[in-house]
């Protein structure tokens, strides 16, 4: 009776906990096989989605920087009629990621596609350790199988757009900053600072992550010595991106940090848009013949203006952005099932509709369950309560800012690996819950 009881305890126990050869990086690798395998298969064999005007700006940028142009075109080109125009829309990361690779396989959109599917599939490799020394190998291995199945990590490095490799970057950064903390090298925090400037300047908006960043580090990790490490995260974050401000000010003589595209974001939240209408007679009125900065200087003050005159109307707006960031079936750029669910209806496509609703249904259970997970871990597991923050303040932050600014479905890609991270913690543990039952 006792022999029988061990077997089915054997059975049952995570994996993790009986020395299956599939443990720790053997079977993490093998996850990333799989995940690349998906991957590589989609961008492949699966009919692409056409690029549209953001990704048209991208390739034109980077191929004008592989042909030795310089940073030219794209969207300030485009909006003052110049293809020659200096570039301001945009930091210069994603347009030098895609001339690397023109220069290196020619213009061809196929390489970029191949790059960022391993990329994507990296990121199981790059959080794995973290995940593990924070959460738990189970809880490890778990959220590796969801980013390597997550649809839209399969779909995403199909598209020429900044989200797959912002992922990447911000799965970098989090292993990078745990390195440092738990590291007395110096040379952790240059690596940690680097990393964040490069984060910056591909997506502005993670400027914000640095002071939050830094009070977490002081916050949960107080050391002798700290402040001089921290010094250094700080100042190689403020050189990587100020050697791209000065370079701003030399060409169009204004103190532009990374790139001149608030204004308009601004602009579009105070409207309630959820996409761009170039014809309408406000936005005509107030950007007419005015190069791509005056646009944007334009556009930020008479955001301001619209929320200082109505700022409870902001607030509904805000508040009505939330389903634009979280509600998605992520197949916006999925050829084949970009019409709307009412479109689908009124085709008759149904099988489509019942796949829009099957990959609704599957995101909105993973954030709930993330969601469940991050409280959960937040309470339980207080001896490691700085690492687990780690990875809860790329979602924080970057749903905050598309709180108060425009929100689209694809802005919730790069933050969602760690929103995975924590429905794996809960998942799990709602595996060992039923173990008792598993075992009768």
């Amino acid at each position: 009776m006792q022999k029988e009881e061990k077997r089915k305890a054997k059975v049952y126990l995570p994996l993790a906990s009986r020395g299956h050869p599939c443990n720790g990086d053997q079977f993490v690798w093998k996850i990333f096989l799989i995940a690349l395998g998906l991957r590589l298969g989609f961008v492949l064999f699966y009919p692409q989605f056409p690029l549209g005007y953001d990704a048209l700006m991208y390739d034109e940028l980077g191929w004008n920087l592989a042909k030795g142009k310089g940073f030219i075109g794209g969207f300030t080109g485009s909006t003052i009629g110049s293809p020659d125009g200096p570039e301001v829309g945009v930091g210069p990361i994603y347009p030098a990621f895609l001339a690397l690779i023109y220069l290196t396989f020619k213009h061809h959109l196929i390489a970029v596609r191949i790059v960022q599917a391993f990329l994507s599939a990296a990121v199981i490799l790059v959080l794995y350790p973290k995940v593990r020394e924070a959460f738990g190998s189970d809880t490890g291995k778990l959220s590796s199988v969801l980013i390597a199945l997550y649809p839209a990590f399969i779909i995403y490095p199909g598209i020429l757009l900044t989200e797959t490799l912002f992922l990447f970057f911000l799965a970098i950064l989090i292993w990078a900053l745990i390195s440092a903390v738990q590291s007395d090298s110096p040379w952790r925090w240059v690596i940690a600072g680097a990393v964040m400037g490069g984060t910056i300047l591909l997506r502005q908006e993670t400027l914000v992550m640095v002071p939050v960043f830094a009070g977490l580090v002081l916050w949960q990790f107080p050391r002798e010595g700290l402040i001089r490490k921290l010094s250094l995260f700080l100042l190689v974050s403020v050189l990587s991106v100020g050697i791209w401000t000065v370079r701003n000010y030399l060409v169009f003589d204004e103190l532009i940090l990374v790139s001149a595209h608030g204004g308009d974001t601004l602009w579009i939240s105070t409207k309630g848009w959820t996409e761009w209408h170039d014809e309408d007679p406000d936005f005509q009125s107030l950007v007419q013949g005015l190069n791509y900065i005056k646009r944007n200087n334009v556009l930020r003050k008479e955001g301001i203006i619209n929320i200082a005159r109505d700022p409870l109307n902001y607030l509904l707006l805000c508040i009505k952005r939330l389903p634009h960031l979280w509600i998605t079936s992520h197949t916006t750029y999925l050829a084949g099932l970009t019409n709307t669910y009412q479109q689908s209806y009124m085709h008759g496509a149904f099988g489509k509709l019942f796949a829009k609703i099957v990959l609704l249904g599957g995101n909105l259970a993973l954030i709930f369950m993330g969601i469940w997970g991050a409280f959960i871990a937040l309470k339980a597991q207080k001896e490691k309560l700085g690492l687990i923050f780690f990875f809860l303040v790329p979602i924080v932050v970057i749903a905050i800012i598309h709180f108060f600014l425009f929100a689209a479905p694809r802005y919730q890609v790069p933050i969602m690996p760690f929103v995975l991270v924590f429905a794996g913690t809960q998942l799990n543990r709602l595996y060992l819950m039923m173990l008792p039952l598993l075992r009768r």
